[in-house]
């Protein structure tokens, strides 16, 4: 009787183990992709002239800042949005003034914020990493 307690107490063992092993990997559904969140970072740069009228992606659709702003003193502007997931369509543009840079910086996981994309006014990037 000893025997048949001990060989059903080990397999139940065994299957409690071989279970628990599959518990912490993600399923298919839960890839490693699919949690990763990045931060966009959008900044215009100028060192003489100045911008206004900006325009770029957020977490909730398009915002817009600066309207109509021609402020001389404020030579940089920046934001940060997220978190975002992969696949986002990043873009910041300025319609008025002008500008020597615009950036769009991206950290993946909390991340260093590396440089995506840049133009004179207006940058687009899509989260693919």
């Amino acid at each position: 009787m000893k025997k048949i307690v001990t060989v059903i107490l080990l397999s139940v063992l065994a299957f409690s183990l071989t279970g628990c092993e599959g518990f912490n990997q993600p399923s298919n559904g839960n890839s490693t992709q699919q949690r990763d969140e990045y931060y966009v970072k959008y900044t215009i740069s100028s060192s003489f002239y100045y911008f206004g009228s900006i325009t770029y992606a957020d977490v909730n659709g398009t915002k817009h800042d600066r309207t109509g702003d021609y402020n001389r003193t404020s030579l940089k502007w920046e934001v940060i949005v997220g978190p975002v997931k992969k696949g986002f369509n990043s873009h910041v543009s300025y319609s008025r003034g002008s500008a020597n840079i615009v950036k769009i910086e991206v950290s993946k996981n909390n991340g260093p914020f590396v440089l995506k994309a840049s133009g004179d006014d207006s940058a687009n990037y899509i989260i693919d990493f």
